[in-house]
């Protein structure tokens, strides 16, 4: 038997409590927790790699095969960790402070120096991979390139500076940075030649540093320390400010996964947005702390990396900055399931309804969607899925509700 309370914030939280789902109130502050790590609280890196974690510390790299519950020191257990890459093989790079970029082609178990041409004791903040081309960005001398794997790098026409971050466009040559002093750059033949393209930057960001670059859509996104976040889709002629309800615009994280925007803010936390940044929702229920660097993704989970609270995981049964659905009737049924799960939904006004399913550790197993008239009905054969704990989350982009299921 299942019996679902709606709690009255927007915000809420479902607990499994042995054939019982829950909805609480109480919870709704439990969005983020932390994870079980790493032992050294400071993170400055994420990636993920086949459903492992890697968190670059100020005291090595560690590594998790569970989602967080566990995190092992891999290696540089002395020096800081800036960044992490991946080149067109696969072969896994990281950033010691003063200490160049490292490679490792056993999953980070072992790792080797990729030094040369690069300057003695430079640290790289940023690196971006485009074909056979992987580009470094330094805190001396600019950006540096390498076309046979790490092997040899050269000093690129950005031969200066402090470069915080790179960018590379997907299937194109076009790759942006972002420096310390506030100035961004465009390259549309993998790194070879640069031009500036900051003039309407720096005129509102006053030369703070681009800490952070991303592409999504149409748009390149930049995160500007004390400034917040602007885009363009111009090749940088012009730069918007998207700051509508970031409150503490000191962006130093940006990243997208299914559609969704997040943006770590040194003082602020994570905030998010469904609109490619149009507007934002801080979503920090649970983080203790707030100082966020990085963010990364295991299936449709988030994680993010903190300076000082280690690393944190969304639950992803709480809704983040999108309302309850309160006003539509939704039926989820036979509950348990063992063949099939039905969805119906009355509603009063024309809308598109996106359906996904959950799996217990936040894995989008199924997705659909369809344009609904007063009534959506819709039904998952459940017999490709093992048993266990599930969730259908039924939205429309502003508001959503999420029922829970067990499939036998």
């Amino acid at each position: 038997m299942f019996r679902f309370f709606h709690c009255l914030p927007t915000l809420f939280c479902v607990f499994a409590l042995a054939s019982q789902i829950f909805f609480s109130p109480d919870a709704a502050a439990q969005l983020w927790s932390r994870t079980n790590g790493p032992t050294e609280r400071s993170v400055y890196a994420l990636t993920t790699r086949n459903d492992t974690i890697y968190a670059g510390t100020a005291a090595g790299i560690y590594s998790s095969v569970d989602s967080g519950s566990s995190w092992r020191l891999l290696a540089f257990g002395k020096q800081t960790i800036s960044a992490f890459g991946e080149d067109f093989s696969g072969k896994f790079y990281a950033c010691p402070h003063s200490a160049g970029v490292h490679s490792s082609e056993d999953n980070g178990e072992t790792w080797q120096p990729m030094n040369n041409g690069l300057p003695d004791g430079a640290t790289v903040y940023a690196l971006a991979q485009r074909n056979f081309v992987m580009l470094a960005g330094a805190d001396t001398g600019g950006v540096y390139r390498t076309s046979d794997g790490g092997l040899n790098w050269k000093q690129t026409k950005l031969n200066s500076g402090w470069v915080y971050a790179l960018i590379s466009k997907p299937n194109t040559g076009d790759v942006y940075a972002g420096t310390f002093g506030g100035r961004a750059y465009y390259s549309y033949n993998s790194g070879e030649d640069w031009q500036r393209v900051d003039s309407t930057l720096i005129m509102q960001t006053e030369g703070r540093p681009v800490r952070t670059l991303l592409y999504f859509g149409d748009y390149v996104y930049a995160g500007v320390a004390g400034s917040g976040v602007y885009r363009t889709n111009d090749t940088g002629k012009t730069w918007q400010m998207m700051n509508n309800g970031i409150g503490v615009p000191d962006i130093r994280a940006l990243a997208e996964h299914n559609g969704v925007l997040y943006a770590g803010s040194q003082y602020g936390g994570v905030y998010m947005s469904r609109d490619s940044g149009m507007t934002w929702k801080q979503t920090v229920a649970g983080m203790d702390v707030l100082k966020t660097r990085a963010f990364a993704f295991v299936g449709a989970r988030p994680f993010a990396a903190t300076d000082g609270g280690g690393v944190y995981i969304c639950d992803l049964s709480i809704p983040m900055g999108v309302e309850e659905w309160n006003n539509a009737e939704i039926a989820v049924y036979p509950n348990p399931a063992p063949e099939k799960i039905y969805i119906d939904i009355q509603l009063n006004a024309p809308v598109l309804c996106r359906l996904s399913l959950y799996s217990a550790l936040g894995e989008r197993v199924y997705a659909n969607a369809e344009f609904a008239d007063g009534h959506f009905s819709a039904s998952i054969d459940m017999l490709q899925f093992p048993a266990g704990t599930y969730y259908i989350e039924i939205s429309d982009g502003l508001r959503r509700t999420v029922r829970g299921f067990v499939k036998n």
